[in-house]
């Protein structure tokens, strides 16, 4: 029996997309290769000081807001992390940055 021109075209797409399954074949999701067969997501958000650049401290600008500040507004929105970005920095001792992790770290980012 000769394919029709339907099946052809069909064949080629699935094959191109590579996607072609067998007739019959079912298709069953597979289990994860770790873990207990729940697959959870890794990915965290967070916060970057660049997108806050309008308001934290840098050259001319005024700052409105402190590192600290976004910080907390990490907390508030119930976000992972805070990414500081370095040149937001107002000083740049032990003491700051010792300072700064523990803001982080007692609201939990």
């Amino acid at each position: 029996m000769k394919p029709t021109r339907r099946q052809v075209l069909g064949a080629g797409i699935a094959a191109a997309l590579g996607g072609a399954v067998p007739s019959g074949a079912s298709v069953v999701p597979r289990k994860p290769a770790f873990g207990t067969g729940t697959i959870t997501s890794q990915l965290k958000l967070s916060i970057a000081g660049y997108s806050f650049r309008k308001y934290l401290p840098s050259g001319n600008n005024k700052s409105t807001m402190t590192l600290f500040d976004l910080c907390d507004l990490a907390a508030i929105w119930r976000v992972d992390a805070v990414e500081p970005t370095g040149y937001y920095f107002p000083v740049r001792t032990k003491e700051y940055f010792h300072s700064l992790k523990a803001k982080a770290f007692n609201l939990g980012l």
